[in-house]
């Protein structure tokens, strides 16, 4: 069986629980952990998680109401007794956000996203909880992704992907100096216990053993890296998969939408009737056409990529030899697929609008997506040999 652990912003389950059910859920006719901060389960939220459960009437869902300040606050009073504790709070970067910020009067206010990162952790921890409650041997797979993702097609089969590897989306550019930590493919032991133990190793003086060597003046230890370091330390090994899904926060434009079907997403956005976001617009602002994150813009461009990818197959189903083929398209600029906000390749945009002043679209996004051939292959995907064609 398989057991997926979601958790985030529950009312995005109004834009997004009819995707995650049909792309996610149904494929791999998995078992469902949903992760419900009590804080949050007000009449809103509750509607929002109704709504998944209406889609799923027939399968296992499990709701777990978490009161995660509670939580917060135990694991602070905790370790506010360690002499380690101290150090703990010495290490740079956001990886502990929300203990030293929110429970250290003196401290100054949270920066960085670091309010929040904290509470990843209880998230992750409550599936890890409830993986074990309900018998760990019971699942072949356990997969921990988020309510806000927008999926555009199908989950790859658990056939696809080598157990003997932790597997995670194939996003080009969202590591941030570690992995990936939005959506992974986990066995239920040694791989489960790497990606989501990180609220086990903070309680104990393991932390400070893990991360001690990547410390010094000039280091920032982000939920990525600190993750990285949990894997290395597990002697796991992570592949990566295509996958069409992004993180959002709206539901995507009707004119993004329909330009996209139409195969006309480098029309300029403007002409969509979307607002773009101002330049001082928060990260986790959304991008007025497409929905996206603004902090995730290479993810909804392998999203998109690989969706179009998919659609070209075919049979388009995920198989061994269409995951190799789609894993070898080139991840181009998030503006291709109509990212409207100005981004660090804003130049490369006024190029595109150039080139496509003086040649046809189509070798103007040849050579746009040929020049960013290398920005996409972050690692290899390696396919079990005996997976086949399916």
């Amino acid at each position: 069986a398989v057991l997926v652990c979601i958790g985030g912003r529950l009312t995005d389950l109004h834009f997004t629980a009819e995707g995650i059910t049909r792309h996610l859920f149904s494929p791999l006719n998995a078992e469902v952990y949903v992760y419900a901060p009590k804080h949050k389960y007000d009449a809103a939220g509750q509607a929002a998680v109704q709504s998944l459960l209406d889609l799923n009437k027939g399968r296992d869902m499990y709701v777990d109401v978490v009161d995660e300040d509670a939580i917060a606050r135990s694991v602070a009073i905790h370790l506010g007794s360690w002499p380690e504790f101290h150090e703990m709070l010495m290490i740079g970067g956001n990886w502990l956000g929300g203990i030293p910020t929110n429970y250290s009067p003196w401290l100054p206010p949270a920066q960085f996203a670091s309010k929040g990162e904290f509470f990843n952790y209880v998230q992750h921890d409550s599936c890890l909880r409830f993986m074990r409650r309900s018998g760990a041997a019971k699942w072949e797979r356990v997969i921990y992704t988020r309510t806000d993702f927008v999926w555009r097609c199908p989950h790859p089969a658990m056939s696809l992907l080598d157990s003997a590897a932790m597997w995670m989306p194939l996003t080009s550019s969202d590591d941030y100096g570690g992995v990936y930590d939005n959506h992974a493919v986990l066995t239920p032991g040694r791989q489960a216990q790497a990606f989501l133990g990180a609220m086990t190793m903070i309680r104990s003086t393991e932390v400070l053993k893990l991360l001690r060597p990547l410390t010094g003046p000039n280091e920032w230890i982000s939920p990525e890296t600190f993750l990285a370091a949990r894997i290395h330390a597990s002697d796991t090994e992570v592949r990566r998969y295509p996958q069409c899904a992004y993180r959002a926060c709206q539901a995507p434009s009707s004119n993004f939408l329909r330009s996209f079907e139409n195969g006309r997403t480098s029309e300029i956005p403007s002409t969509w009737g979307c607002k773009a976001p101002s330049a001082g617009s928060d990260r986790a602002a959304c991008d007025a056409c497409t929905g996206a994150r603004l902090e995730y813009p290479w993810e909804f461009s392998a999203a998109m990529t690989m969706e179009s990818c998919l659609r070209a197959q075919a049979n388009r189903a995920w198989t061994a030899e269409s995951l190799r083929k789609c894993h070898a398209v080139p991840i181009p600029l998030p503006y291709i697929y109509g990212f409207s906000s100005r981004l660090p390749e804003a130049d490369a945009r006024k190029g595109l609008a150039k080139c496509l002043a003086t040649s046809t679209q189509g070798s103007c996004l040849d050579v746009l997506a040929s020049s960013f051939r290398s920005i996409a292959r972050d690692s290899e995907l390696q396919i079990a040999a005996s997976a086949g064609d399916r």
